[in-house]
């Protein structure tokens, strides 16, 4: 299993993320005191728009109990804010404020500046190939998860 290949391509995987964990460390940076859970949660939450606790905690793969302080840190920090449903009074999303927004906004443009990097070093043809085999690997790895859950 440990083949040459497969020993090249975690290394490649590592440049990457290496990548991606500076583009938090600068967002930390650039807005202090904000953890590396309390990003991943405004990035949870930018992406869904809306979010309930227990999705939340699904995808940082914690309990709600692990997740609640953190959202209160950030309700706290005015980064997202929650929202009691009208149909369901027993129903609280999780939504970012106008400042969170900003941050997660940042962090997007971030990413895709460095994606629009990486396909910069490949040609037309070469880019729709990348990007093919991307779709595949991620369809890939969310059925292994969702095999993995159940």
């Amino acid at each position: 299993m440990n083949s040459q290949r497969t020993i090249e391509l975690t290394e490649l995987i590592n440049v990457l993320v290496q990548e991606f964990l500076e583009i938090h460390q600068n967002l930390n940076d650039t807005y202090a005191g904000i953890s590396k859970q309390e990003l991943n949660i405004i990035s949870i939450v930018g992406r869904s728009g809306s979010v309930i606790m227990r999705e939340i905690a699904a995808q940082v793969h914690l309990a709600v109990s692990s997740v609640t302080p953190t959202v209160d840190k950030l309700v706290e920090k005015k980064l997202v804010r929650r929202e009691r449903s009208e149909e369901d009074r027993r129903i609280v999303t999780v939504v970012l404020t106008e400042k969170g927004q900003k941050i997660y906004q940042m962090e997007v443009e971030s990413y895709i500046r460095l994606s629009a990097s990486i396909l910069q070093a490949l040609s037309d043809q070469e880019q729709e190939q990348f990007i093919g085999y991307f779709r595949k690997v991620a369809a890939s790895l969310k059925k292994a998860e969702v095999v993995a859950t159940t």
